[in-house]
């Protein structure tokens, strides 16, 4: 429990550092750097009954459950490898300053000083034409870790992208 007390902590920490600050690069997005490496219980997380996949084998991120499955997919990579999830949210990109390449997200605002300072969700990886920003997504993709300058990442191998009329909540929280 102190370990996720920790992190959650750590994550507060680093999203109020960047509050007001619009030049990020890609690893800002989410708070992923370093995280695929840390071991925790997904008990700690309180994902674990959430993340069951459903009859059909696809692990679905549900909205009230948001970043917590989020979460522990990031400290949990490995329980995750190669299996499929369903996650929704709002399409998003930012240009990678340290590569300067365009990097591609699915994601959803959460609890921070001011709503659009504070992201969680993945990069995703995908072949086909990319929606437009803010456009409601819907990605089935399998879960792949990824190395970016000596660090492990979470990344999306995107199987379908949906762009769907009907939205889901944009903020979540714990």
């Amino acid at each position: 429990m102190k370990k996720g007390a920790l992190l959650l902590g750590c994550l507060c920490i680093c999203l109020m550092v960047n509050c007001g600050n619009n030049d990020v690069s890609s690893d800002q997005i989410v708070d992923s750097e370093n995280i695929a490496g840390t071991s925790v219980d997904a008990s700690e997380t309180g994902a674990t009954d959430e993340t069951e996949a459903a009859d059909d084998g696809v692990y679905e991120i549900k909205e009230n459950m948001f970043m917590a499955q989020c979460q522990d997919i990031y400290l949990n990579p490995e329980d995750y490898l190669d299996k499929v999830i369903k996650i929704e949210g709002l399409y998003y990109q930012a240009e990678d300053t340290i590569e300067g390449i365009l990097r591609h997200y699915v994601i959803r605002y959460g609890p921070a000083c001011c709503i659009d300072d504070a992201s969680i969700g993945f990069e995703i990886r995908y072949d086909g034409e990319y929606p437009e920003i803010d456009d409601w997504i819907i990605v089935t993709a399998t879960i792949e870790k990824i190395q970016r300058n000596g660090n492990d990442f979470v990344a999306l191998n995107v199987l379908s992208l949906e762009v769907s009329d009907e939205r889901g909540a944009e903020e979540v929280s714990y």
